[in-house]
């Protein structure tokens, strides 16, 4: 759906004015499409054209429409950096636990004997 852009001139206000007054007035029954197509100098078929684009735009504007504030568009590089980033991250909180893990498991150097006894000799 386009959105409406107001006419340029005030002649074309003028024109779109008397128009949607006259597609009101025969929408309500109060004057004939025939007698709205003489006042605009225009055939029937030319006014009924007018009277279908007006009533479409009119039920189109009458639609509901999203509540809040529109969606933030999307910045697809800053997204893809963002996310390796992350994976970079990741991948080094993962090596930093590979690392101490490895620490952690490193073969303690031997006991020499007696060297862990509390005994007195």
């Amino acid at each position: 759906m386009q959105d409406y852009v107001p006419p340029k001139s005030s002649l074309q206000d003028e024109k779109a004015k008397l128009r949607a007054n006259l597609l009101l007035e025969v929408t309500a029954g109060k004057i004939t499409a025939t007698q709205a197509a003489e006042r605009l100098g225009v055939s029937r078929k030319t006014w009924h054209e007018w009277q279908a684009r007006g009533l479409a735009a009119l039920f189109a504007a009458m639609q509901d429409r999203p509540t809040g504030r529109p969606p933030t568009p999307v910045d697809e590089e800053a997204e893809r950096l963002a996310k390796e980033l992350e994976d970079k991250h990741r991948e080094v909180e993962e090596r930093e636990m590979a690392r101490r893990i490895q620490s952690l498991l490193r073969p303690l150097p031997p006991l020499e004997p007696g060297a862990g006894s509390k005994k007195k000799p």
